[in-house]
């Protein structure tokens, strides 16, 4: 990637040839927005962002303006600011408002408003709120940025609604990524196959032929630790990153694997000030996914009888927050049976699910068999699959 020091000289050098052509410079610094961000140099994507936003300002393109302030939204999310991007967003959404026959840009904005949403409060939208605006964004001028956060919604969504047509749904994207010369895109697309793979199956050991898609090209995947370690395999824990959202992800990572290993002298720091991380920037989606982490951590210290201040802060504010209410137990299972079922989304050994429930490895055996025998299936993956399909389950039932 080019140094600071060029990216200023190639401005400089093309500005010499027409300095008053401001839809030239504009087209320039979006281009170099891009740069930035692949880099990446976030602080240098912001300014981009605003010699953009002037240069367009001062050729009274609002059309233009409205798509800097959508790139604006998306450094502010890979910067840990949802809240500037949400408000980046209501500016771009303003631009396109004042212009006639600007659906499509307007799908857009809707698409990045759900994104920064579910970043913050953890919940995906329905799939009946997520398909008309692929439709759009099908139809019409398709924003690659857009169109890979729409993508993964529709996927988390599909995985909780519509289990079985997954990889359908995903076909359907890849399609229109092909149709409309998008192969840029095709990685990170093929990073969420290989995680549903991963997360359907059960799968949680190191991936040996990982994808190894550059930082920037997950930061609108809604990354967890589990998508870590399925893009970098063992170098999850080593690689170079920049983006808040990463280094904290990467950082529970770590913490995950300390804790696992026993070494929770090691582990406690870097848990502690991850949280604190989280909860200040406000990550919802992150808290959700890793609330099995943060909720055996809690129980980790308290057992302990160290951090316990914090820990309990933690359990009493943070874990509420992420808790999806519990779906209504089906009159065929027990109250054991039930609960259990719904553990099996976060695949964990018979012996740390015994340790949760507070049973032994033969109870865990015994409630699996009847569990299996009372859903026609014969191992976990088809227990869960099952179990999307009539609700019984989701992906915000990770085992308390």
């Amino acid at each position: 990637a080019p140094n600071n020091d060029t990216l200023w000289r190639y401005i400089d050098t093309i500005s010499c040839f027409d300095p008053d052509d401001a839809i030239c410079h504009g087209a320039i610094y979006n281009m170099l927005i891009v740069l930035a961000l692949r880099k990446p140099d976030l602080a240098m994507a912001r300014r981009f962002c605003v010699e953009a936003d002037t240069a367009y300002a001062r050729c009274k393109s609002d059309y233009l303006r409205g798509f800097v302030h959508l790139h604006m939204a998306f450094v502010m999310v890979a910067d840990s600011d949802l809240a500037g991007a949400s408000e980046a967003t209501d500016r771009a959404a303003a631009f396109f408002d004042a212009i006639p026959d600007a659906a499509d840009e307007r799908a857009a904005v809707e698409v990045t408003r759900l994104w920064i949403g579910v970043e913050r409060d953890g919940f995906i939208p329905p799939l009946a709120n997520l398909l008309p605006l692929r439709d759009e964004l099908s139809s019409g001028a398709l924003w690659p940025e857009a169109f890979l956060a729409l993508a993964v919604m529709v996927v988390r969504a599909a995985s909780i609604e519509d289990g079985a047509n997954v990889l359908r749904h995903l076909g359907e994207l890849e399609s229109t990524i092909r149709i409309r010369g998008m192969t840029h895109v095709l990685p990170a697309m093929q990073l969420l196959r290989e995680d549903h793979r991963r997360r359907l199956t059960g799968v949680q050991t190191l991936a040996k032929d990982h994808l190894g898609l550059t930082e920037d090209q997950l930061i609108m995947l809604l990354p967890d630790t589990r998508m870590l370690l399925t893009n970098w395999g063992a170098e999850a824990e080593t690689t170079a990153l920049s983006f808040g959202r990463l280094e904290l992800t990467r950082n529970l990572l770590t913490g995950r694997r300390l804790l696992q290993a026993g070494k929770f002298d090691q582990a406690a720091p870097i848990l502690l000030a991850a949280i604190e991380r989280l909860q200040k920037v406000g990550w919802g989606w992150l808290a959700r996914s890793e609330r099995d982490l943060i909720t055996r951590f809690c129980q980790e210290c308290l057992a302990r009888k160290r951090f316990v201040a914090p820990a309990r802060e933690i359990r009493d504010t943070l874990l509420p927050q992420t808790q999806q209410a519990a779906a209504p137990r089906p009159v065929e299972f027990t109250a054991a049976e039930f609960g259990l079922l719904q553990r099996l989304v976060q695949p964990r050994g018979n012996k740390l699910l015994a340790r949760e429930m507070g049973v032994t490895e033969a109870a865990i055996k015994f409630h699996l068999s009847n569990i299996y025998r009372k859903m026609g299936v014969h191992n976990r993956t088809d227990a869960v699959v099952k179990a999307r399909e009539k609700g019984w389950i989701t992906d915000g039932h990770l085992g308390l």
